[in-house]
């Protein structure tokens, strides 16, 4: 559960104070466009897939849990994307019932979430690669 910060465009590095999440793997992570990070799920000690929900607002200092169980399946993989609108979407990843392609946001910095009322097409996937435009269309 160690956290890292560079200021210099990762020419240098710094330890940050120890996070008080659980140690985990392939978990998500966003940077909002007001200043603030999320870390959100990952896989957990003895393979627990997690489904919490973290948010930092001093660049890692300190961390506050938002959820201890966000209303999507706990998972491993999964993409996140922050809109410039400041709207958060995950997206797919593996739960403990298989590969997902679920859509999630999230409009108040990841405090709520909602399922995407549509269905999408694209078959599930772990770790997906997400990329955001500055239009804010989003890319998978």
């Amino acid at each position: 559960n160690d956290a890292w910060r560079s200021a210099d465009g990762g020419a240098s590095w710094e330890k940050l104070p120890e996070a008080p999440w659980c140690k985990r793997c392939w978990f998500g992570l966003a940077a909002l466009p007001f200043g603030a990070a999320l870390l959100l799920g990952g896989l957990g000690a003895e393979n627990r897939f997690l489904g919490d929900v973290w948010r930092t607002g001093d660049g890692g200092q300190s961390w506050d849990m938002l959820l201890e169980a966000a209303p999507w399946k706990p998972r491993r993989g999964l993409g996140v994307a922050a809109l410039p609108s400041g709207a958060v979407l995950v997206l797919g990843g593996l739960a403990a019932s298989g590969a997902l392609n679920d859509v999630w946001y999230s409009v108040d910095g990841g405090a709520s979430w909602e399922e995407s009322a549509e269905a999408p097409h694209w078959p599930p996937r772990i770790d997906p690669g997400v990329a955001v435009l500055p239009s804010g269309t989003v890319l998978l």
